[in-house]
């Protein structure tokens, strides 16, 4: 190469976007027993993952706000990020709601219960589940 010349250099692979939260509002019904769960710490709300059906469920126990089931859908392996969404309730105080998902079999999801939507919200623990 002569002195002076300039060469591109190839710009490094986009990062891929997380994926578009998919949103959707819980209707009423009644979870099985013994599905794992998560509350927030005030105990305010709690969401539980139903793997027969993909079922997300969430509950408020406080008269003032929702309930809001934050998850994450890995696939296909463990490590790749491919859905993400919130379950969100604001049927009455004490009452079960789910949002019904449709997951690859045998994919990583994560989920918290949280009281709020906003950056103010408390929020549980992340669980880990497999579809």
């Amino acid at each position: 190469m002569a002195a002076g010349t300039a060469t591109a250099t190839p710009a490094p692979p986009a990062a891929a976007a997380d994926p578009e939260p998919e949103i959707n509002q819980a209707v009423p019904g009644s979870p099985p027993a013994g599905l794992p769960c998560t509350k927030d710490p005030y105990n305010k709300t709690k969401m539980c993952w139903q793997h027969s059906g993909d079922i997300i469920w969430v509950i408020n126990y406080s008269s003032h706000w929702g309930a809001y089931g934050y998850w994450w859908n890995y696939y296909p392996t463990d490590g790749d990020f491919y859905r993400q969404g919130r379950c969100i309730s604001y049927l009455a105080y004490n009452t079960w709601g789910y949002c019904n998902k449709d997951m690859h079999e045998n994919s990583l999801v994560k989920f918290r219960s949280c009281d709020d939507d906003s950056e103010y919200r408390l929020c549980s623990a992340i669980e880990s589940a497999r579809t």
